[in-house]
């Protein structure tokens, strides 16, 4: 999610234009208006949460890294028990994902 929201919109578009969306939990998201909206968000808060979307008792957060020119290169994604993901474990968890990504990126910054 995290790369894919972070794409041009149209490169974006055209990537969800070639795709199925493949149902494998009851979370997971197969119709594309309701992803482009997810992806939308994942911009606006700097973060994605996965909550069993790919397989039951399985969350995850991921964040982007960027290069010195602010293009999103990588992401950085922590997976779990869904168990482990309460609302105050989830915060410190983005917590710690965004200060890891934009320490990677800051690194990136430095090197180039």
């Amino acid at each position: 999610k995290v790369l894919l929201a972070y794409k041009p919109k149209d490169v974006r578009d055209d990537k969800l234009e070639k795709i199925e969306l493949t149902k494998y939990t009851e979370n997971t998201i197969v119709d594309k208006g309701k992803l482009i909206k997810e992806l939308e968000e994942v911009r606006e808060k700097g973060y994605a949460f996965d909550n069993e979307e790919r397989e039951i008792g399985v969350s995850c957060i991921g964040a982007p890294v960027f290069d010195i020119n602010n293009n999103t290169i990588a992401s950085i994604t922590i997976s779990g028990p869904t168990a482990r993901f309460t609302e105050e474990n989830k915060k410190k968890w983005v917590d710690i994902v965004v200060e890891v990504v934009k320490e990677a990126s800051d690194y990136l910054k430095i090197i180039n």
